[in-house]
């Protein structure tokens, strides 16, 4: 075996200084003689391309180590070292499963969005996906991804996870945005959530998960005519994996940065993560950022709550007791917006259990299909044994309120197309029947019907049929059950919610003063 060969198998992927000083010192070469021997690799050494070192340094493999934890966790280190806005941007990426939101990957990677002699998130993602590192991929529902570069196939596997992961995310910023504002810490107006707007929160040259001015005496300062300048607070959160040092690193970054910019006031720095590594807590509390859990935020009561939830939304459809979801509202009941992450979640569950009773079906949840005019993904598939497929799009949108135009469009124009294309092509299904539904707690426009029933109209026959069902219809479907705890749910939930009982009756005057007109 060539020495090089050997090296790399034994020690593991390094760069080419390092691996020139293990053949220096375990074989005697000279360093003219290891460089030499180094540019003469055997095929089985692979040099990873476009990525700058100091001293025209290579990082150097094994061709079978190649995306390995081993591979990943040399690499990350080699980076931070020698180009910490490529390590840490890979490093933010693994510390998050290997897949997260594009527009969170601007946030998490510790590039500022715009700042002199510094690589934006921008950049840093074009060339590391030019290094064939990374990849930009679209998931139906989140929209743009970035992922560490592998098998297409994969990433089914990870995106149930990144999914849990960002509701739970949600309400967790949620909370910690309404403790903020109930101390006083912040501006009330002012406190930003990424997602929430079209531009994400930001404080000096960087993008956080959570960011707001504050005016507490501490952190204002003032002009020499006396006009107040505020201090800030931003926040960022990754729950469900144990933060280390290297996916700490981007956050540290950011906050010494930040510090070092002459026209941004004082700041309070906060870190979320469910656990941290003994090393990356030390690390937090010795450069002034707090370090937070849920459970030192507020309580074990909710901390346990949100691991629930994590745990209940990667089961998908095993999930079948509806007082899991009973025992989640009454745990996250005090933080504010809770509810709405829940109830969808919820309906979705609540829809698969009905299905597979009325059924018997076999049930898959948050199904994706791919094809080259598009990708759409399935809240609820069911297989029934009388050879029909059904699909159904289900929106537990909000109590009573009224679902978007745009959503039903959505579902007739783009992801039906795309789901019976692949499913007449899948050869499980040949020559099965497909049906296709819209379930919805709120109420449909009257634009909304009629789209619904011209498209029922002008379906070919023996393609697929299609059907849709608002609040009124989903009750007689759940008495029809007879199961009390579906029954209990979607009154309890949806329809009995003070918002809901409102708006249906507005709904019920509106179409009285419409049949007597």
């Amino acid at each position: 075996m060539d020495a090089i060969e050997k090296l790399l198998k034994e020690s593991g992927p390094c760069l080419s200084t390092e691996l020139a000083g293990r053949l220096i010192e375990q074989y005697g070469l000279t360093p003219e003689a290891a460089r030499k021997r180094i540019s003469r690799q055997p095929a089985s050494v692979r040099r990873l391309a476009y990525l700058k070192f100091p001293r025209n340094a290579r990082f150097v493999y094994l061709q079978d180590q190649y995306g390995s934890p081993w591979f990943w966790d040399a690499l990350v280190k080699a980076l931070l070292e020698t180009s910490p806005a490529y390590g840490g941007a890979i490093a933010a990426l693994r510390q998050r499963g290997s897949l997260m939101p594009k527009t969170h990957f601007f946030i998490a990677c510790g590039s500022p969005l715009a700042q002199q002699r510094h690589l934006s998130p921008q950049t840093v993602l074009d060339r590391l996906i030019q290094a064939k590192l990374l990849e930009e991929i679209d998931v139906p529902g989140i929209g743009p991804c970035v992922a560490r570069a592998q098998e297409s196939a994969f990433y089914a596997e990870l995106i149930p996870d990144m999914q849990a992961r960002l509701v739970v995310e949600d309400i967790m910023l949620k909370a910690v945005r309404g403790w903020a504002r109930n101390l006083g810490l912040v501006s009330y107006d002012k406190a930003k959530i990424r997602g929430e707007e079209a531009n994400l929160p930001q404080v000096g040259t960087f993008a956080w998960d959570l960011s707001a001015p504050s005016y507490l005496g501490g952190l204002i300062e003032r002009s020499a005519e006396g006009k107040p300048s505020p201090g800030f607070f931003v926040c960022d959160i990754v729950l469900d994996h144990e933060i280390t040092t290297e996916g700490i690193a981007p956050f540290m970054q950011k906050c010494r940065t930040l510090r070092s910019l002459r026209k941004v006031g004082r700041c309070i720095q906060l870190f979320i993560a469910e656990k941290y590594s003994q090393e990356a807590f030390q690390l937090a509390k010795s450069q002034g950022v707090m370090p937070g859990t849920p459970a030192t935020l507020f309580g074990e009561e909710v901390a346990a709550s949100l691991r629930q939830l994590s745990g209940v939304l990667r089961q998908a459809a095993s999930v079948r007791d509806m007082k899991v979801f009973d025992e989640l509202f009454n745990g996250l009941s005090r933080i504010e917006g809770a509810a709405t992450n829940l109830r969808g979640a919820l309906f979705e569950f609540w829809a698969a259990e009905v299905v597979r009773q009325m059924f018997g079906a076999n049930i898959r949840m948050n199904r994706h299909f791919v094809d080259a005019t598009g990708k759409a993904e399935v809240d609820v598939q069911a297989s029934v044994a009388s050879r029909q497929v059904r699909f159904y799009e289900c929106k537990g949108y909000q109590p009573g309120g009224l679902i978007p135009d745009d959503e039903v469009d959505c579902w007739l124009e783009k992801r039906i197309p795309v789901v019976y294309k692949q499913a007449q092509t899948s050869p499980d299904w040949k020559g099965r029947e497909f049906h296709f539904e819209f379930w919805t707690t709120g109420r449909l426009s009257n634009a909304s019907i009629a789209r619904i029933k011209k498209a029922q109209a002008t379906v070919r026959p023996g393609r697929y049929t299609l059907d849709y069902c608002d609040s009124d219809g989903l009750t007689a479907i759940a008495k029809a059950t007879g199961d009390k705890a579906l029954i209990d749910a979607l009154r309890q939930h949806f329809l009995d919610h003070p918002m809901a009982k409102i708006q249906r009756t507005e709904a019920k005057r509106l179409r009285s003063e419409s049949a007597t007109m």
